[in-house]
């Protein structure tokens, strides 16, 4: 390595430069695994470009798990096939002698196997890359990954690699079409040869062929195609293989020598030597026999860049950093050596193995040795796929775990056909995830039969799903293939290893050796038996033999393809010496055993066969249908069997698991069938077995060793299924025993007593337990409450008395109640999906048949848009119940009695089964069990009958969506459309005697009666049809009931923990349509009090009865008068409705309808509230409102929605009241100025609004008596805080862009205050509808006649003597208007019109009315008219006449113009302790300014702001007082702002109003010649105002120190001056989480110097900041300086920057300073920057700073920071003298280039003659140049211009040797590009004395150190100080990490740190410059001479080491 490229530095330095030697695989990961880890490194590489040699390379587990953990495995394995597997061939015989699945488990996972492209590979490592990797260096570590000829391995000393003898021939195949072969790797060896075949991909398959050259062969054809094609011909390889060789390009072929470096040797030799090492081939080359060459190097790359990368990091302990290398190498050559050499020494033998031709070796290998060469390792092992294995196998899959079945057979065996599966295999399979699939599939036994086989008789009966100890008891006859095959499908492919028997168990050390039959050898961190009886083992444990239980099993299955027709039944017949069992498993399939005691006289082959059976079971009393299954069944379908068991005392006393082996299933306790519980044991050992063993694997259960865990684990599995497996073992043994014995008093006692004792102990395997909330009724209230709960987390069971869900009455009306209801539940999108929304309600007298009432049903409501849609209730039932987990609701299941046991409910059911309760909700109806319980009185009989029906239209009805009701003539009917095939119907009515007979008898007598009803009165034909098309299935009819609302008041709605919902609660009449809308609502209610009583803290827990009491209590008072309304209103209402009583008729349909109809509405406009847990508005008031809210907000209106948007963005919650039923427009229009839109913006809706409308370009004030231009303003000119903007916005637009903008329901209509009262702090609102709302807040926005403002005591806004008309043109095609606003005055009137957008024009026109004009304002048309003629009476363009006459009517309007007295405002109460006004409340004005609605944006933003500081701002618990006090200061803030504001607001427009309307001669003539101007500059200096934002000073950020300190009104920390040093010290302190407010005296970010050159230092300032990636990724890098004289033109030096520096390697780039600073600011909050915000004194105030502004403004600053400038006020304060003139200018200019410039990355510097010049490329296009000297006399009037001085620059240029393309960038460069100034600096010496800091006051930047350019440190100084300061300042703002308000020491000692740490730096940078400057710009020939020869490269070098600094991190 050459120590010139690169240098190494000096101690004590941080960053290290890693040289990686070699390309290839192990070079480039290595570099790509330093690079994961955040270390730069250099490649170096031979060849021109990548090499692949060898094509590809076989990628094993290991290799992919390396890729894997580079980040690239992925890609790797998208491009290439996933091998299957592995096949041996003999070349001899070709045979195969072995086969492998690659897929089989490892060590560390499934195996995985793919044949890779080399040049893929390589290519994929080099993108991950970054560019420029070669740059970084520190101290040089020594990578050799340069393969086998290594120089790096030479140097180390390590030995040549030796020749193994052998050559390898490679190729590539390609198939453009597709090759067709399958994912495996074809290996054949022997007759001296090895030759294998691998796919890649789908068009690629790679092949090696490597043999032993002999002295015979040819060497030139022995790297041939030719040659290896001779040689496979002569072996048996089949054609196919043949091919691919044969179809490879010579290009494709590849023959090279194998070379292997002695495994002896690397033990022995250095691979690491200091910071030196190898890696890849140069340390392990290796023959490819093992195809472990490339996926080695891979390891290589990933350890090594593991290990050096924590050393380079600084990880693996202290030391000196070239110690931590070192140690890093040595780490890393310890864990290589070892799996070097073993895999060298392996893929040796294995080599020799494979290839040699020798007759014993091939025998050997083809016969023995072909699996040994591939045996492995995996982690767990299951011996057996039997019931047990699966099950284990599965178990763990589910954990995480993976593990390789081993299973003797070629396949799954299911020998026994089926098995018994009872409650709890059913559980086992649900935790394994497969429960469901089976039920599928299997028929629901639901009774056992238990005969005597003696008698024939029943014995005893027992229902199979009564409820057990933990639940209804389940039994299914399974099919014993189909849950095995059920229990594979979920395995991972390549989990079970067939034909693989065990026939031996070695140990090896912790591990065990596990041989197979077939010779294969496999090594088992666990081995688990589940190879049933005759276990391997359990042999091995030491577990005894299994006993003969002197028994015989015959099992069968017989096949009914047409179906059995046997019930659903468990049939067992038992004495007579045998016992014998019918079970159907499915619709097809009969299972059935036979088990008896053979005697001696029995014929043994007999026996065994189905004939002996059937003669059995003739010799007793069979029924005909069971000897006909048993006859059935086929030959191979009959299987008999000894019965074995394992003793029970012996399993207790033996070893269960010993280490690291257990056994399981049939290994572990064979048993008798007698329980049908061998299977079902054999699924609980498996689930047991999984999650003790899983959780010791995945590192539960404790620390320790992971073979400690794995013991621990099997220990534990061992202890919980020892007893359970000796209690069914023994159990089943006895039972069999009685239930066959033929002995008469054993038949007597078991006939007659014992049958049902026998079978209860096959289904008692259950502890005690209750369900905890049981919902009686699967009606909607009972689901919703279900399914309440489980959103909330709660499980509950549903108890339904009917088979299936029910759904009576077809469909109910949904209104909007119930849509939020259904919202909550999380089922409401659904819902509507399949139901039309209704529009419109109608309301019809039947009498008259006209149109009494029609009400728009999607109006606005209190809390939202109303909604209703008519819904299927069996499609509601449906959704609801598919959101409910399974199970949850229990069919036929139906109450019969309630008990109690202590606090617990005991629940009767009619079949018998007992239920236990913690809670009990009843929601089963009007004829409720449990309201019964509860003591609720029966539901009354309303005197009334309801017939309901739907009828379907198959290809649609037609109607409209409408909801249709007719009422009176005595009965009430409605017609509904559902969705657009389904109509719901209903008709209620009285009875009379005469009707009530026989009318209910059916339902065709129903439908009749009620077409005989309608017929007679005033029905549409269309409501007839529907009624007429209705099915009589679809038809019900039944009587109306309801609960007597005073019983609801006096009764128990709910007693300890028992409660009602729906029907059972609140039973009313239909007329309101709200029984299943108000059972949603209980379902919400219900869920979210109990929910959170069972949660608790958020967890399901076991809570107290107390608490479940409290919540159910809580319940009932929500519900229990919202009930009592519905019924009473509805009640009520159907009486008026159905009355044909003439009076009540004439009133309902004259005056009444309407208020039935809005009773509809009013009782939908109600929330549930949300299932979920809500969080407090806000953390400092602790009590929630009425409706959730604590501020209340009067009016909807501009002001209004602000307000609630404002404190929205804010995080606070608000409820808006508007009187009016929707949003309300008036105004059409109006002109948004820049204040505005900086209001929008702040609010978030800016943007939206600028997009609909056009920006007005300029402003045309023309006399409308003379038709002229008097004024021309233009309304994009600068203001004091940036450039104008004026959009005339449409008032609709705005409002709904600010609505939507807000959370549903702030917004609640039709609720208009009537009057306000106090309440303590509180504020009572009284409202129109005679509801009432408590506030905390009020806020007034309800316009000029605010009710807010009167409470308040302001004056009532007066009466100007001017009217305003506005209106709206549209132009469909465009109005091709210029973007202009056009305003016309004098003659009495003021008009104007403004272009809204394309296509919409407004204008307005105001004037004083006199009492001519009275008649003009009583209709939109006069009134039009009458503007018209005002304006046709003068000069006034055409267009405006046009866009007036154009306008529709009701695009017109006129209203009165008022005002507030401007001298009221500021001695009136905007605020009164909590309630305030804003907008129209506040300031009504005369619309002369066009400033009312801007201001109402201004208020708001202000409001927002303070009102939320002051609720944020308090995160902790406090008093109410308190909180009112916060809440009073917060209004008087937002008072003191707006105040003065609004007063000179309405004063001035009053005025402008006043003399641009007047027509007196002399207003006119001043206004026309002199005062035009004026006015019209007014119109522009008042939108030129900032309300701010919503994130002020006063706003905390997340874990940040807020700018104002609480309560004080003071500034943290205020920055003057937002050049480089002030952003990045405000930045530095965002960063940190401290905010700060920087004033800028400019009304935009000032870029002058157009670029500057940025170091090394300013790049780690940059860093340390988060932008420097940012910069960087937009400016070019230099390599190099070349400094030029400027007499010779010759170079007088040449500096390389890539040079390593103390601190890491230099890094310069020239920065445009306007990207620098836009960077910069955009990483800001918003708002922390406060343009045209100039400093001109400064005032102390104690500690506090008083900043007084060019504006007027003052403010307060706790910490104050100069960074403005050379001629800075903060610096002047501290005492710091004025900068000097260095004697010398600066001229600086930026050339574009579009095309590219062509300039090298290079700085080009030209010093001498007076001058020094630099060229310096930013960009691909952008130059920027530089130009100092010494000004004389002589140079005349250069600096008067920009153009002259450009020209004096390339003069002087010209006359010097200056290249051409140096001078080209200067004349290129715009007149707007060029700048010139003269170079200041401040005395070193007046640094050394003056004051840096002082108190809480410090300078940074050109404020702290002006400095001449000629280090190019001015900028880069400054980025150092903005993160010194900014660490420095942070430290007391966040001592101990926590915010809080830091003392003045504190402060003082802060920045006392800074100027110390700051001040030496920046002396020596002044004094390097003006030295570095008077050298390089001297004429001195003496000092030319020694800069010339001897100084220039000490100068460059200067610029180098001064940039050579770290200013640390923040």
């Amino acid at each position: 390595m050459a120590p010139t490229v690169l240098q190494q530095k000096e101690a004590g330095e941080e960053d290290v430069v890693v040289v990686v030697v070699g390309a290839g695989i192990a070079g480039l990961a290595v570099a790509l695994g330093l690079h994961r880890k955040g270390v730069k490194c250099r490649v170096l590489e031979s060849s021109p470009e990548l090499r692949a040699s060898g094509f590809a390379i076989a990628t094993w587990r290991n290799a992919l798990q390396a890729l894997d953990a580079l980040g690239v495995g992925d890609k790797i394995r998208k491009f290439h096939l996933h091998l299957q597997e592995l096949q041996v061939f003999s070349s001899s015989t070709g045979e195969m002698s072995h086969t492998t699945s690659l897929n089989v488990q490892g060590k560390r996972g499934p195996n995985e196997m793919l044949c890779v492209r080399r040049d893929w590979l390589l290519r994929a490592l080099e993108e991950e890359l970054p560019n420029g990797t070669i740059r970084y260096s520190s101290k040089i570590v020594l990578i050799g990954y340069d393969g086998v000829n290594s120089v790096v391995a030479k140097w180390l000393g390590l030995p040549k690699p030796s020749y193994s003898g052998r050559l390898a021939t490679r190729g590539l195949a390609c198939y453009p079409g597709g090759h067709g072969f399958d994912p495996k790797f074809k290996m054949f060896f022997g007759h001296g040869f090895r030759l294998g075949v691998i796919p890649c991909n789908d068009t690629d398959v790679y092949w090696f062929f490597t043999w032993s050259p002999s002295e015979h062969d040819d060497d030139a054809l022995a790297k041939k195609k030719q040659f290896v094609l001779t040689k496979l011909r002569s072996a048996e390889i089949p054609a196919e293989v043949m091919e691919v060789v044969e179809r490879s390009e010579a290009k494709d072929v590849l023959t090279a020598p194998l070379r292997f470096r002695p495994p002896l040797s690397l033990l022995l030799a250095s691979i690491s030597k200091g910071n030196v090492c190898v890696a890849g081939d140069a340390l392990h080359p290796m023959t490819p026999d093992l195809g472990q060459g490339g996926c080695a190097a891979l390891e290589d790359g990933v350890v090594l860049a593991r290990c050096l990368g924590d050393a380079i990091l600084g990880g693996g302990g202290g030391g000196a950093e070239s110690e931590r290398i070192e140690a890093g190498l040595r780490e890393y050559a310890r864990i290589r050596r070892w799996r070097s050499a073993e895999l060298i020494g392996t893929a040796y033998v294995v080599g020799f193995m494979q290839e040699s031709s020798n007759a014993v070796i091939s025998f050997l290998r083809d016969n023995w040795l072909a699996g040994a060469l591939g045996a492995g390792e995996d982690a767990v092992v299951i011996v057996g796929a039997g019931i047990a294995g699966l099950a284990v196998a599965l178990g763990l899959h589910r954990k995480g775990v993976k593990c390789t079945v081993l299973e003797s057979s070629p396949e799954l065996r299911a020998s026994g056909f089926a098995i018994a599966t009872w409650r709890n295999a059913l559980q086992a399979l649900d935790a394994l995830g497969v429960g469901d699939k089976i039920r599928k599939c299997h028929l629901h036994l639901q009774e056992l039969h238990v005969f005597s086989s003696s008698t024939g008789e029943m014995a005893h009966v027992t229902s199979l799903n009564e409820q057990g100890k933990r639940g209804p008891n389940e039994m299914l006859c399974v099919r014993r293939d189909w849950l095995l095959r059920a229990l594979e499908e979920e395995l991972p492919e390549g989990t079970i290893r067939y034909s693989s028997k065990i026939v031996e168990i070695e140990e090896d050390g912790d591990a065990k050796i596990l041989h197979l039959a077939d010779g294969a050898i496999l090594r088992a961190k666990v081995v688990i038996g589940c190879d049933g009886v005759n276990s391997v083992v359990a042999k091995w444990l030491g577990l005894a033999k299994p006993s003969y239980s002197g028994r015989l099993a015959t099992r069968g299955l017989a096949c009914y393809p047409g179906g059995h027709g046997f019930d659903p039944k468990f049939k067992m017949f038992f004495g007579h010496g045998f016992r014998l069992g019918v079970i159907p498993c499915n619709d097809t399939d009969v299972y059935w055993f036979f088990t008896w005691s053979p005697s001696e006289h029995d014929d043994d082959a007999l026996a065994k066969k189905k004939q002996f059976v059937l003669t059995k079971l003739r010799s007793a009393e069979i029924p005909a249908e069971v000897m006909e299954v048993v006859e059935r069944s086929e030959a191979k379908d009959v299987l008999t069997a000894p019965l074995r068991f394992r003793p029970p005392l012996s399993l207790l006393l033996a070893s269960i698991s010993k280490g690291n082996v257990c056994v399981a299933g049939d290994a572990l306790h064979p048993m008798t069938p007698d329980l049908g519980q061998g299977g079902c044991a054999a699924l609980e050992d498996g689930v047991v077995l999984a999650r003790c063993l899983g959780d010791a694997i995945l590192g539960g259960g404790g620390g320790g060793a992971e073979s400690e865990r794995i013991e621990a684990g099997l220990r534990e599995y061992a202890r919980i299924r020892r007893w359970r497996s000796a209690e069914l073992i023994g159990t089943a043994y006895v039972v069999g025993f009685m239930q066959e014995s033929s002995n008469a008093v054993i038949s007597f006692l078991r006939d007659n007593w014992l049958a049902g004792a026998l079978h209860r102990s096959s289904m008692q395997q259950k502890e005690a337990g209750e369900e905890a909330v049981v919902v009686v009724g699967a009606g909607i209230a009972g689901l919703a409450v279900a399914l309440g709960l489980h959103r909330k987390g709660v499980k509950c069971s549903v108890l339904e008395s009917s088979p299936e869900l029910r759904a009576s009455g077809f469909a109910f009306a949904t209104w909007t109640n119930a849509w939020q209801a259904l919202d909550n539940l999380g089922v409401g999108d659904k819902i509507r999906k399949l139901h039309l929304h209704l529009q419109e309600l109608h309301v019809f007298s039947s009498s008259t048949g006209e149109i009494t009432r029609r009400a728009d049903l999607t109006v606005q409501g209190k809390r939202g848009p109303n909604e209703l849609r008519c819904v299927r209730r069996d499609w509601l039932l449906r959704a609801l119940e598919e959101e409910l987990p399974k199970g949850t609701i229990r069919y036929s299941s139906k109450i019969v009695a309630i008990e109690e046991d202590g606090n617990a409910k005991i629940i009767h059911l009619a079949d018998g089964a007992i239920l236990r309760a913690k809670v009990l909700i009843g929601c089963d109806g009007v004829n409720s069990v449990v309201a019964k319980w509860l003591g609720l009185t029966k539901p009354s009989s309303s005197g009334r009958l309801a017939t309901r029906g739907l009828a379907h239209y198959p290809d649609g009805h037609g109607l409209d969506p409408r909801f249709k009701m007719f009422v009176g003539h005595g009965f009430r009917a409605g017609v509904i459309p559902c969705n657009e095939t389904d109509a719901y119907w209903f008709f209620t009515w009285s009875p009379s005697e005469h009707e009530s007979n026989g009318v209910e008898e059916s339902a065709e007598k129903m439908k009749q009666f009620v077409l005989t009803k309608l017929r007679s009165s005033k029905i549409p034909t269309e409501v007839l049809e529907v009624v007429e098309r209705s099915n009589i299935n679809d038809v019900v009819a039944s009587p109306l009931r309801f609960r007597p609302p005073l019983s609801l008041l006096l009764a128990s709605i709910s007693k300890g923990n028992a409660c009602v919902a729906g029907d059972a609660l609140h039973p009313m009449t239909p007329d309101l349509g709200q029984g299943g809308c108000a059972a949603l609502e209980d379902g919400v209610a219900l869920a979210r009090c109990l929910g959170d009583a069972l949660l608790g803290d958020g967890a399901e827990h076991d809570p107290g009865y107390e608490r479940i009491e409290a919540s159910l209590r809580e319940y009932a008072r929500i519900r229990r008068w919202r009930s009592v309304e519905l019924v009473g209103t509805a009640y009520v209402v159907g009486i008026v409705q159905q009355s044909n009583n003439a009076v009540i008729s004439f009133l309902r349909d004259k005056w009444l309808a309407g208020v039935l109809a809005g009773r509809l509405l009013k009782m939908a406009d109600y929330d549930s509230k949300s299932v979920c847990i809500r969080t407090k508005p806000f953390a400092s008031m602790q009590q929630e409102q009425a409706d959730g809210r604590e501020i209340v907000i009067a009016g909807a209106g501009l002001a209004g929605l602000a307000v609630a948007l404002g404190l929205h963005r804010k995080g606070l919650r608000s409820v808006v009241l508007e009187s009016s039923p929707t949003l309300r427009t008036s105004g059409l229009a109006f002109i948004t100025w820049t204040n505005a839109f900086r209001a929008l913006d702040a609010l978030g809706v800016g943007d939206k609004m600028r997009s609909q409308h056009q920006q007005i370009q300029r402003l045309n004030v023309m006399s409308s008596a003379t038709g002229e231009i008097v004024q021309e303003i233009d309304l994009r000119a600068q203001g004091k805080r940036g450039t104008h903007e004026a959009r005339c916005v449409s008032r609709t637009a705005l409002l709904l862009a600010l609505e939507e903008e807000l959370p549903r329901g702030t917004i609640r209509y039709s609720s208009k205050i009537v009057s306000i009262e106090e309440d303590g702090n509180a504020k009572i609102l009284h409202l129109s509808d005679g509801s009432t709302l408590r506030a905390k807040v009020l806020i007034g926005c309800d316009g000029i006649n605010s009710v807010v403002a009167r409470w308040l005591g302001l004056a009532k806004p007066s009466d100007s003597g001017r009217t305003a008309t506005r209106g709206r043109a549209k132009y469909p095609d465009g109005h091709g208007f210029e973007p202009r606003f056009l305003q016309l005055v004098g003659q009495g009137f003021r008009a104007g019109m403004v272009p809204c957008n394309d296509t919409d024009v407004y204008w307005f026109f105001t004037w004083s009315p006199s009492p001519d004009d009275k008649d003009v304002d009583k209709s939109s048309a006069a009134m039009k008219q009458f503007v018209l003629t005002k304006l046709r009476s003068t000069n006034v363009p055409p267009q405006v006449l046009e866009a007036v006459e154009r306008s529709e009517m009701n695009d017109v309007l006129a209203a009165p113009l008022r005002f507030r007295s401007p001298l009221s405002l500021p001695f009136a109460s905007i605020s009164k302790g909590n309630v305030c006004v804003a907008g129209d409340a506040l300031h009504p004005t005369t619309p002369d300014l066009a400033q009312g609605a801007c201001t109402a944006l201004e208020d708001a933003v202000v409001l927002a702001r303070c009102l939320g500081e002051a609720l944020l701002l308090r995160t902790g618990d406090c008093a109410a007082e308190e909180s009112h006090r916060v809440v009073e200061a917060a209004l008087r803030r937002y008072a003191d702002a707006r105040r003065w504001r609004s007063a000179q607001l309405t004063g001035a427009s009053y005025a402008v109003g006043f003399v641009q309307q007047s027509d007196h001669p002399a207003v006119g003539f001043l206004r026309d010649k002199l005062l035009s101007g004026v006015l019209a500059k007014t119109l522009l200096m008042m939108p030129d105002y900032d309300c701010g934002t919503l994130s002020s000073s006063a706003t905390p950020t997340a874990g940040g120190v807020s700018r104002t300190m609480e309560g004080s009104g003071v500034e943290g920390i205020v920055i003057a001056g937002a050049g480089l040093a002030g952003l990045a010290t405000a930045l530095g302190l965002h960063r940190k989480g401290v905010r700060s407010l920087v004033l800028e005296s400019s009304a935009t970010l000032r870029a002058s110097g157009f670029a500057f050159t940025t170091w090394t230092n300013a790049f780690r300032a940059l860093d340390a900041l988060g932008v420097g990636d940012k910069i960087r990724e937009h400016h070019l890098l230099y390599e190099r300086l070349l400094a030029f004289s400027a007499s010779t033109g010759e170079p007088a030096a040449k500096l390389s920057l890539k040079m390593q520096g103390k601190s890491g390697p230099h890094e310069i780039r020239c920065v445009k300073r306007n990207f620098l600073l836009e960077t910069l600011e955009n990483e800001l909050p918003e708002g922390t920057i406060r343009f045209s915000s100039k400093i001109v004194s400064i005032e102390e105030d104690g500690n506090v700073k008083l900043l007084h502004l060019s504006d007027g403004s003052t403010i307060r600053a706790k910490v104050l920071i100069g960074c403005d400038g050379v001629n800075s006020v903060v610096a002047k304060w501290l005492g710091l003298p004025k900068p000097i003139l260095s004697g010398r200018s600066a001229t600086r200019g930026l050339a574009e280039y579009p095309a590219g410039h062509g300039f090298g990355p290079e700085i080009l510097q030209f010093i001498g003659q007076g001058f020094r010049s630099g060229v310096l490329p930013c960009s691909d296009t952008s130059v920027y140049w530089n130009y100092t000297w010494y000004p004389s006399p002589d140079d005349g009037d250069a600096e008067e211009s920009v153009a002259k001085m450009r020209s004096y620059v390339v003069a002087k240029l010209r006359a010097a040797r200056i290249p051409a393309e140096a001078l080209d960038v200067i004349e290129r460069s715009e007149m707007s590009d060029v700048v010139s100034s003269p170079l200041r600096f401040r005395s070193p010496l007046a640094l050394v004395r003056g004051s840096i800091s002082r108190g809480n006051v410090c300078v940074a930047g050109d404020a702290f150190h002006p400095t001449t350019p000629e280090l190019g440190q001015g900028g880069c100084a400054a980025l150092e100080d903005g993160v010194v300061l900014a660490r420095c300042l942070s430290e007391a703002f966040l001592a101990d990490g926590a915010e809080h308000d830091p003392g003045y020491e504190a402060i003082t000692a802060a920045l006392e740190k800074y100027a110390e740490e700051r001040r030496w730096r920046g002396i020596r940078l002044i004094t390097a410059a003006y030295v570095v400057g008077f050298i390089q710009q001297s004429t001195n020939p003496v000092i030319k001479f020694l800069r010339e020869k001897f100084l220039s490269g000490l100068l460059a070098k200067t610029m180098i080491a001064m940039a050579d600094y770290d200013c640390g991190k923040l």
